[in-house]
């Protein structure tokens, strides 16, 4: 099982997000924690992770763009310069849908928790973080062949 965690440069917010792999599928269990306050979505299905990858990569050479990984559930992050020294901004959005059902009608509702929010990364892990993604969705396997 993989999984990746990067932690804010004041170490008061982070994100985890680790593989779940499964005999048809693969999704993420993806946890954001912000001063004090923590969503988990265990069933994160993302799209487009390779060019989340290469987009990463060209970020980390240049510190151009923003990568974007975007899932289900409007769970996503992005990736963007901070300053002139080669740090980066990470901003997130964690949701998850809940469920209540009534025993007396069997009727029922739904609402969502959602936690957001940015937070500095070093730029001295962003080379690390490329590495993790890669090993994350994969990537490492079909750069290899």
């Amino acid at each position: 099982m993989r999984s990746l965690t990067i932690l804010s440069t004041d170490k008061n917010a982070s994100i985890q997000i680790e593989r779940r792999e499964f005999e048809q599928f693969v999704n993420y269990a993806v946890t954001a924690s912000f001063h004090g306050e923590r969503v988990t979505n265990e069933g994160v299905v993302f799209t487009h992770t390779s060019a989340f990858v290469r987009s990463l990569e060209v970020f980390e050479r240049s510190r151009a763009g923003a990568p974007l990984l975007d899932g289900t559930e409007d769970c996503k992050l992005t990736i963007e310069a901070d300053g002139q020294m080669g740090h980066a901004w990470l901003t997130f959005q964690v949701s998850r849908t809940l469920h209540a059902f009534s025993a007396q009608t069997g009727r029922g509702r739904s609402g969502r928790i959602t936690l957001s929010g940015s937070f500095s990364v070093s730029g001295e892990f962003i080379g690390q973080l490329v590495f993790d993604f890669r090993e994350l969705f994969g990537e490492h396997e079909a750069r290899a062949s």
